[in-house]
């Protein structure tokens, strides 16, 4: 793996990290929530750009075919590395689509649970509270 597709594997994720983790945080997420979203958020890009480099990987074979062939160039030549390519990016659609979805609900879960407690926490000081 060369310096800029390490760079792009491990830069991305930290900077979703950072982003999250920097980002401000709304009344009704604890700190322990939004770490608990930045971490996901990694694992989501993670997921997602796993099998990126192996689908470049192979279109680059298959034009590199094409490039050296001499004459014509027969399509079972190139056609494995285009597989190899497809297959790869079916697979990382199949991981990042669900774990998309997951972040989602898991980030609106959070959302909502934040906003009960706050109202059961406002309910439990009104008790309190003074006429």
């Amino acid at each position: 793996m060369g310096p800029s597709a390490l760079a792009f594997r491990l830069g991305l994720p930290i900077a979703v990290f950072a982003s999250v983790i920097l980002a401000p945080n709304p009344e009704e997420l604890t700190d322990q929530g939004q770490s608990a979203l930045a971490v996901m958020g990694v694992a989501v890009v993670l997921w997602a750009t796993e099998t990126l480099h192996i689908a470049v990987t192979g279109m680059v074979g298959a034009f590199g075919t094409i490039a050296t062939a001499k004459g014509g160039v027969e399509p079972s030549e190139f056609a494995g590395d285009i597989s190899m390519a497809l297959m790869t990016t079916v697979l990382g659609l199949t991981v990042a689509i669900p774990t998309s979805a997951f972040y989602v609900f898991f980030r609106n879960r959070v959302t909502m649970v934040g906003l009960e407690v706050g109202g059961i926490v406002e309910d439990m000081f009104e008790r309190f509270r003074t006429t």
